[in-house]
């Protein structure tokens, strides 16, 4: 899995770089098979503080693997909360997209069982 960082109007600190390493490298368990064509683009930044008062960070990760493509965002005063929410997203998002491929596998193994059986 490569993962790829973008701050934007905050400094990325190596502490920051480990926690989103951490919490996006979680999802690879939720993933089949995974390979290094999986690429996560995640980009930290602050809320313009046009609407906003105080620090109010946002969270935006691109996930792309082979056959599918997810995105999450999430904003919220502290940016660990912030990265914990967008990875619960993309967790149920992957959880569902595996879901629909063993459903489809299981009715093609069905479909040929099926003609199988009527030859």
């Amino acid at each position: 899995m490569n993962i790829h960082l973008q701050a934007t109007g905050v400094e990325l600190t190596d502490d920051l770089k480990r926690y989103v390493n951490e919490k996006i490298s979680e999802l690879e368990k939720f993933i089949q098979h995974p390979t290094s064509e999986i690429t996560v683009w995640v980009n930290v930044g602050k809320v313009s503080g046009h609407h906003e008062h105080g620090n109010v960070f946002q969270v935006t990760v691109d996930f792309h693997m082979p056959g599918h493509s997810a995105r999450a965002e999430a904003t919220g005063i502290d940016v660990q909360a912030a990265v914990v929410q967008v990875k619960d997203e993309l967790q149920q998002e992957i959880k569902k997209y595996k879901g629909k491929m063993v459903s489809k596998r299981q009715k093609g193994f069905r479909l040929f069982k099926d003609w199988r059986n009527k030859s």
